[in-house]
This record gives structure tokens, C-alpha cells and sequence, in this order.
């Protein structure tokens, strides 16, 4: 069995994230059936901005605790600094009101989103650098409880705002800012770990912001990657289009909730293993990360060949994305692909950690993000919203590909190459036997059936012989 208790603990954490992350599928239902195709558009415009926001307020410190979590006052540090960071951007946020709206929808809506948004990603922040302590002190359990709580919660006040009071767009914002307040409350109690009396150190601030640094643009560039397409389709196509994308893409993010289920668990795991004996961590870290690219291809080739009939699934009146967003669906399998070949720049990450390469992730994500823009401007006027799933799947392949290249020479890790493209050749094919026979069910069902039996008993019987 190969690291029985790595894969326990991510299991573990895996629930957790799939509860947290999988509400964003969950409300898909809610979003594209009670929703018009422009509200639901808004509404992932407001999700982006959410998104781009959190990266601001976090400035990358969640990954800077990881680091410096053991010298004495880093959680009091990195939670006091949230205070210094937030007012300044409240200012900011309250005095562009007008110009935001404007900016975002096009549209002068009232000034209540922003209060609301206020709310949502100071709390959210909170939330996260939280997070990031019970990740370091392993209680995946307690994790799983917070993230059953903003389930429940997130489920409850979007069919209260959404069904019930037919408050549609600023019915999202006031569900979201319900669960943040809710979240936070059910994760602040892990500070009763530490002593009462915190502490403020401005030169272990020092510290962890100038490790933290380099995460900050990684992570407006990957915001960049994941979001701006839909300003983009906005400004080409309009606010329906990014609707119709936006429930697409949410369905494909199934992938995208498992590999950050997985991260939540390698980031601390390939930092202490790599610490005591890089050389045996290198080859834990080829056997999972055959084990994990082989699972990631699998899941996601399902996916795609699946869509088409999962999204014709009807309950009282219910699909998982309404009729008028069906056409989103098309962009699945380019996203998934792409999501495959970001898992495999994630399993690259331990030589930026282990060997202080972190000066090199703007590189690679500013690299990726620029590559996104360029293919979005040329593809998005000639192929519609397929042309931006395009550009997210080249935007992951390249910066997959760079950070391979650099770690042939900081640390190379010896996969199993030959089993892998075995894999994806035969994923590729069954993909495209099914969509040539449009997705006809008996085919489908039995060349899916066939194929998972393969690709299980490979995984459960051949796993101690994924690396040469």
C-alpha cells in the first residue's frame, strides 16, 4: 500500500473541500434554472470579482503561515496584519462604487453589493488564513464539520433569496455574505488552541511577506487564467454568453475541486517529507503523482463523454443546468483537459518550496496569463465561448510545460511517463469513439463501463510498478 496515511489525510480533506468547493455545483440548479441567462451572467461576473478581491486581501500570506508556522507569534502576526490590510481597501472599494458597477455590469446598481462584498471577503479572508492553521495541525475532521456548516448554510439562504423572495442577482450577494458570516463563526473557535495574549512581530512579518511576495501576482495571474474570460466574452459577446459559459465551466470545475481537495494535503505533506530526505521524497512523489494524473485523466475523460446525457437528467422540473444554458456544455472538455494539465504543475510545485524557487512562480503564471489574453483576443470573436475554454487549456499546458522544463535541472522527478500517455491515448479514443456516435447511450454506457474497469484494475493492481 503506498502511503497509506498521505492518502488517508487527503481523502479526509478531500470530503471537506468537495463539500466546500462543490456548493459552487450544487447552486448551478438554482442559478440557471431561477435565474434569467443575463442575472446569472451578473452573477459570475460578481464571483470574478470576488475572486480576483480575495487575492488582494490575502497578498499570498496563507502560504507564508505555512512556512513560518512554527516560530512563536506567527499566528498572531498573520492574523493582525489582516487589520492593517482590510481598512485601506474598504476606503478604496466604497469610493469606486459607482465606477465598479459600471465597470462590471455595465449597469449603476445600487450601492448594497459592495457593503455586501465588503462583508463577504473580510470574513472569507479570515476563514482562509484559519483554514491554513488546521491544515498545519492536522484536524482534517474539524475541517470537514466547517465545510458541512457553509454547505448547509450556502444551500439554505440561496433557495431562501432565490425561490422564496425572487431576489435574483442581489439575492446571490446576500446568501454569500450570509454563509461567509456563518463560516467564520464555526472555524474561529480552533483559536482557543492559542494562548489569550497575542502578540504583534513586525519582523517575522517582514519575514513572511517577503516569502509571500511571489505568491501574490501567481495568484492575481491565475485569477487571471481561471476569470477574465468572462469579461472578456462580456465585452465580445455579452452578459448572456458568459452565462451560458459560466454553467459550463462551473460543471468542468468538478475537476478543479478535486485537485485543490488533493493540494490541501501535498502542500504540508511534500514540505516535511522533503525536508528530512529529498532523494526517497522524490520517488513518493512520482508514485503519487502517477497515482493522481491517472485518476485526474480518468475522472475527467467521464466527464466529458457523460455531460451530454447528465445534463438531460430532469427532476421536478429541475436539470443540473437549465435548458437555456445547455449550449455552456460544450466547453467542458477543453476545461477538463486543461484542469489535468494544471494538476500536473501542481505535482511539479515541491522544487519551489524545498529548493526557494518562489521568485519563478510569477514567471510561470505570469507567463500562462499572458498567453490567455493573447489566445482569448484572437479566439473568442471567431469561436464564440469554445474559443476561451481553448485558451484555458493552452494557458495550463504552457505553464505545465515551463515548470517541467526548469525542474529537469531544480528537481527532477522521475514519472512514469510510458503508463501515463498510455492513458491518455486511451482516454482520447474512448472520448472520441462516443462523441462520433453522439453520445448514444448504449454506447456510451458500455465503452464507459469497459473503460473504468480497465483504468481501475490498473490503479488497484499495478500501483507499486507506476515508476520504472
Amino acid at each position: 500500500m503506498i502511503y497509506k496515511n498521505f492518502w488517508n489525510l487527503t481523502v479526509t480533506y478531500g470530503i471537506g473541500v468537495i463539500l466546500l468547493r462543490g456548493i459552487s455545483f450544487l447552486l448551478l440548479p438554482l442559478y440557471t434554472n431561477l435565474l434569467s441567462p443575463e442575472d446569472a451572467g451578473k452573477t459570475f461576473i460578481f464571483i470574478t470579482f470576488l475572486a480576483f478581491m480575495n487575492a488582494l486581501f490575502s497578498m499570498g500570506m496563507d502560504s507564508s503561515l505555512l512556512k513560518y508556522y512554527n516560530q512563536k507569534h506567527s499566528i498572531s502576526t498573520s492574523l493582525i496584519s489582516l487589520g492593517f490590510l482590510i481598512t485601506p481597501l474598504f476606503l478604496i472599494m466604497y469610493l469606486m462604487s459607482d465606477v465598479l458597477s459600471e465597470m462590471l455590469f455595465s449597469d449603476s446598481l445600487n450601492s448594497q453589493w459592495i457593503f455586501f462584498s465588503m462583508i463577504i471577503l473580510s470574513l472569507d479572508a479570515l476563514s482562509s488564513r484559519l483554514i491554513t492553521v488546521l491544515r498545519i495541525l492536522k484536524m482534517p475532521f474539524y475541517y470537514l464539520f466547517v465545510c458541512l456548516v457553509n454547505v448547509i448554510a450556502s444551500l439554505l439562504l440561496n433557495i431562501y433569496f432565490l425561490h422564496t423572495l425572487h431576489l435574483s442577482f442581489m439575492g446571490v450577494v446576500f446568501a454569500m455574505a450570509g454563509e461567509s458570516i456563518i463560516q467564520c463563526l464555526s472555524i474561529t473557535p480552533v483559536l482557543f488552541k492559542f494562548p489569550v495574549n497575542f502578540k504583534f512581530d513586525f519582523r517575522l512579518l517582514k519575514k513572511m511577506f517577503l516569502f509571500a511576495w511571489p505568491f501574490f501576482p501567481a495568484t492575481i495571474f491565475f485569477i487571471i487564467i481561471e476569470l477574465s474570460d468572462r469579461f472578456m466574452i462580456q465585452y465580445f459577446l455579452g452578459l448572456d454568453d458568459v452565462g451560458l459559459y459560466g454553467a459550463g465551466y462551473k460543471m468542468a470545475a468538478l475537476i478543479l475541486i478535486l485537485i485543490r481537495a488533493f493540494n490541501l494535503n501535498w502542500q504540508p505533506y511534500y514540505i516535511e517529507s522533503g525536508e528530512k530526505d529529498i532523494e526517497q521524497a522524490k520517488i513518493q512523489f512520482a508514485n503519487i503523482g502517477n497515482f493522481t494524473i491517472v485518476g485526474l485523466i480518468f475522472l475527467g475523460t467521464l466527464l466529458s463523454s457523460l455531460y451530454p446525457l447528465l445534463l438531460k437528467i430532469n427532476w421536478n422540473g429541475f436539470s443540473i443546468i437549465g435548458p437555456e444554458f445547455f449550449d455552456g456544455g460544450k466547453v467542458i472538455p477543453w476545461v477538463t483537459a486543461g484542469y489535468i494539465f494544471y494538476s500536473f504543475f501542481i505535482l511539479q510545485m515541491p522544487s519551489i518550496y524545498l529548493k526557494n524557487k518562489q521568485k519563478w512562480a510569477p514567471f510561470f503564471w505570469g507567463t500562462s496569463a499572458l498567453t490567455n489574453i493573447f489566445l482569448n483576443i484572437i479566439l473568442i470573436p471567431k469561436l464564440g465561448f469554445i474559443g476561451a475554454a481553448i485558451s484555458t487549456m493552452v494557458s495550463y499546458m504552457t505553464m505545465a510545460f515551463l515548470i517541467y522544463y526548469k525542474n529537469r535541472t531544480w528537481m527532477p522527478i522521475k514519472y512514469n511517463f510510458k503508463f501515463l500517455f498510455f492513458t491518455l491515448l486511451a482516454s482520447t479514443l474512448i472520448f472520441f469513439i462516443i462523441s462520433l456516435c453522439n453520445h448514444n447511450i448504449i454506447i456510451t454506457f458500455g465503452l464507459t463501463i469497459i473503460y473504468s474497469i480497465i483504468i481501475l484494475y490498473i490503479l488497484f493492481n499495478l500501483k507499486n510498478k507506476l515508476v520504472n
